[in-house]
């Protein structure tokens, strides 16, 4: 295989995450105005064919993931999400490259050579900050938990603790060439999730060995990621169905549109989450908002009645 300098990467399982990631790839296609961008696009899927339309924006490989290869990235606790990281790992495997993994529910805001020279320089990447555990023991509280090591497949030790801050996973940017980071993320996966059988586990395992590892950085500003909000990708459907059969000039202009309304959207609901989300771990709060909601339903009731006993 020919030396590939920088890569994206994707895991694409079931037909809506396939859908999710065509639509993301046309929107990196849609930042770089149709002209093919100097990567490779390595999707590792259940439905291949269905990326070969994106053949004419990418150098485009795609990778069969079905039956027993599948059952064996997922692991002994058949978690799909271990099956991200081996993706990656695999990946890695495959020569010296900057590589940038992508979630599927994600939108390219803009070029992103810029992500890859800083990868080649030694700087590592996750979608962005979300909360210190000091902090996130009251939201979650089965995912953390006060002094506690492990045990790394490299032969480092690493230790939890209340400045520890958890990362969106939604985006890793990693050289290939630090390939041991990552299995030091599998092993710490295998351990973790032993003990707290959660969603989480896995952003959780890439936050805490790619923060000990330094020089880590957010990248926010080059992608969306609306995992929050996975009911915008109604706004899409249309686009995605057609991808193959439209012109390229207007295939890009209807992919620009959806971007921006799904961008617009998926942020109001997302601040929509996190003031329900603060409002329900403030118990005073909480019962502040319900007190009110409860009294303005009363109020308006009594209104309701006094008006028909007048009529």
């Amino acid at each position: 295989m020919k030396s590939i300098h920088n890569r994206i990467v994707y895991l694409a399982l079931g037909n809506s995450y396939v859908s999710q990631a065509i639509f993301s790839l046309l929107t990196l296609a849609q930042v770089y105005r149709g002209q093919r961008p100097d990567m490779e696009v390595v999707v590792y899927s259940d439905s291949s064919a269905s990326f070969h339309g994106l053949r004419r924006f990418f150098d485009l490989m795609t990778v069969d993931v079905n039956g027993e290869r599948l059952v064996k990235m997922k692991g002994l606790h058949r978690d799909v999400l271990r099956a991200k990281i081996m993706t990656l790992q695999e990946t890695m495997e495959r020569g010296d490259a900057n590589l940038i993994y992508v979630d599927t529910d994600t939108i390219f805001l803009c070029k992103i050579d810029r992500l890859f020279t800083e990868i080649g320089s030694g700087r590592l990447f996750l979608h962005k900050p979300e909360w210190p555990l000091r902090r996130g023991r009251m939201i979650h509280p089965e995912l953390c938990p006060s002094d506690i090591s492990f045990d790394l497949k490299s032969g480092t030790k690493i230790k939890i603790s209340e400045s520890s801050v958890m990362w969106n996973s939604g985006v890793v940017g990693i050289n290939a060439g630090r390939k041991t980071l990552v299995d030091d993320v599998l092993s710490l996966h295998h351990q973790f999730y032993a003990i707290y059988p959660t969603w989480h586990v896995e952003q959780f395992c890439y936050s805490l060995i790619l923060a000990n590892a330094g020089n880590l950085k957010g990248c926010r500003k080059f992608i969306f990621h609306y995992w929050h909000s996975k009911q915008i990708t109604s706004l899409y459907t249309n686009v995605v169905e057609s991808h193959a059969s439209i012109d390229e000039r207007t295939l890009l202009k209807a992919v620009n549109r959806c971007k921006i309304r799904m961008i617009w959207t998926g942020r109001a609901l997302y601040y929509g989450y996190r003031i329900r989300l603060w409002i329900r771990n403030l118990p005073g709060v909480y019962i502040l908002f319900v007190s009110v909601r409860d009294l303005i339903k009363y109020l308006f009731t009594i209104a309701s009645q006094q008006t028909q006993f007048k009529k």
